[in-house]
């Protein structure tokens, strides 16, 4: 959706996360208004992935939220949603080079990932795309309200990252390991594959 912006501010783009390099951003306030209008021949969202390898590594800028993809290959953690704890979820994910990153799905994205791995249709590899991850010490988690979870959607970035797999992994879904089974107790369907 492209929009014309009346009453926004223009600020340097100097906070803590950066969703680009960017040196401008466009706030908006309390008397923004935007409306929708439709130009032809804007190309559609396109996700600029992070390279699993360049994160463990340590070469990305810590001040800048990246998009990620890749298939879940292992579950860490789970923590419930308890008095003073929040829902976390910790995963391993799988770039198609082989390279492994950890990353943790925060309250509603967590939340978001267990409803789909105890849904009983959905057989299979599991293909998180999660746009505007922090990344951190060579892991990424969602931002807090920034980030957007896509779990196996029929869009063609997943679907490209799906077909690439090796035949054996796209049909196996991710297993828990035993180590999260000892440090979570809750009502979830999730048992060791």
């Amino acid at each position: 959706m492209t929009c014309i912006i009346n009453n926004g501010s223009v600020y340097n783009n100097d906070f803590q996360w950066k969703v680009c390099d960017h040196s401008k951003k466009i706030v908006l306030l309390g008397g923004t208004t935007m409306k929708a209008i439709e130009l032809q021949n804007i190309p559609p969202k396109g996700y600029f992935y992070k390279d699993f390898g360049e994160i463990l590594q340590g070469k990305c800028k810590t001040d800048r939220l990246e998009d990620i993809i890749g298939a879940v290959s292992e579950i860490n953690h789970i923590q419930s949603n308890t008095p003073g704890k929040k829902v976390v979820v910790s995963v391993v994910q799988k770039d198609l080079k082989g390279n492994c990153i950890n990353c943790n799905l925060w309250e509603i994205y967590g939340s978001k990932f267990l409803a789909y791995y105890n849904d009983p249709k959905n057989n299979g590899a599991i293909v998180i795309l999660l746009t505007h991850a922090m990344v951190k010490d060579g892991q990424v988690s969602n931002a807090w309200s920034g980030s957007k979870l896509l779990i196996n959607e029929d869009i063609p970035e997943i679907q490209d990252f799906m077909s690439k797999l090796p035949t054996n992994e796209q049909k196996e879904k991710s297993t828990q390991s035993a180590k999260s089974l000892s440090n979570w107790s809750g009502g979830s369907q999730y048992s060791p594959v």
